[in-house]
């Protein structure tokens, strides 16, 4: 895992979508010589299984994976085997999949007044970079749980399970 300390001081926020490729990203991390790798922090010192750490990079990576896997980038595959399926129309993991003036503006408020921001990117984009509506999150959320609920389903009701079973024992 990465810990908070090392990751608070990496910024690799972008104006607008990232430049770097997840591929790119990842290697950096996790490649010894890589920008942002560090052999007492990118990786986890527990044995698999017996520690409960989040991580961005691991969620990166199975993005990742869903790529090798899939011969289809992140965004696409998601398009096609879950929004398009749950009647998803407008999620997006990149900007420049929206159309113009559609999002929601980010602003800050320093000296008296609201200043606009940009809005940001960051190459592990599996991890958090998902824009969408409350109306299409619901949607997703309900196509997660649809294995259980009897609604349209994207997941199975085993993997429903073990997806919510505490994976590491809380003591």
């Amino acid at each position: 895992s990465i810990s908070d300390k090392g990751y608070d001081d990496l910024d690799v926020a972008t104006d607008g979508d990232p430049t770097q490729s997840l591929k790119g990203f990842l290697k950096d991390f996790l490649v010894e010589g890589g920008a942002y790798y560090s052999p007492t922090t990118s990786f986890c010192p527990a044995k698999p299984g017996n520690r409960w750490s989040y991580c961005n990079v691991g969620v990166a990576l199975a993005g990742y994976a869903v790529q090798c896997i899939s011969k289809q980038s992140f965004s696409a595959y998601t398009q096609k085997n879950i929004f398009e399926p749950l009647g998803v129309r407008n999620a997006h993991w990149y900007l420049k999949e929206f159309a113009p003036n559609v999002l929601a503006k980010p602003y800050e408020y320093g000296k008296g007044a609201f200043n606009e921001l940009p809005q940001e990117g960051y190459p592990d984009v599996p991890s958090g970079m998902l824009r969408c509506s409350v109306a299409d999150l619901t949607k997703i959320l309900r196509g997660m749980l649809g294995g259980i609920t009897g609604q349209c389903a994207i997941l199975s009701p085993r993997a429903v399970a073990a997806m919510l079973h505490d994976q590491v024992d809380p003591e």
